[in-house]
């Protein structure tokens, strides 16, 4: 699964040297890449749980009280994923699936030598999504 985000979080510092300096951490896409093992509950309808590598593009932004960037760190973290989901077939070709997927990159951090002194930023950088669709396979001639 390949999806591009604009997904963003930020804080403020509240007290301290730095009261008024802000941080924003960005994610601009998300790769999974997994395999399943599933059981079958019924002809039709497949219960199974997933997991596999996972890849984020994100980055870590340091602003001062005027908003200027003081710090700025970008790369692609590598992680890990696991989830479950459900996929019910309902016609010939047609299926549908509901999934709930959980992937762990770590902590993404830097440290800045802004003016007032040394600063370390850490940033959890998580993702938790729950994934509809439908699937249309096409039929094989011949087998």
């Amino acid at each position: 699964m390949f999806d591009v985000a604009d997904a963003n979080a930020s804080r403020t510092v509240q007290a301290g040297p730095y009261a008024g300096y802000s941080a924003e951490l960005k994610n601009n896409w998300l790769d999974l890449l997994t395999g399943r093992i599933g059981y079958a509950a019924q002809p039709n309808w497949l219960l199974y749980f997933q997991g596999g590598a996972a890849w984020r593009k994100n980055s870590l932004t340091f602003f001062n009280p005027g908003g200027a960037a003081v710090f700025d760190a970008s790369r692609t973290r590598t992680g890990w994923t696991v989830g479950v989901g459900s996929e019910w077939k309902f016609g010939p070709n047609w299926s549908a699936f509901v999934e709930y997927n959980h992937a762990d990159f770590g902590t993404n951090g830097g440290s800045c030598n802004c003016v007032l002194g040394p600063v370390a930023l850490n940033a959890k950088s998580n993702a938790d999504l729950v994934l509809f669709g439908v699937n249309w396979r096409p039929s094989v001639v011949g087998y």
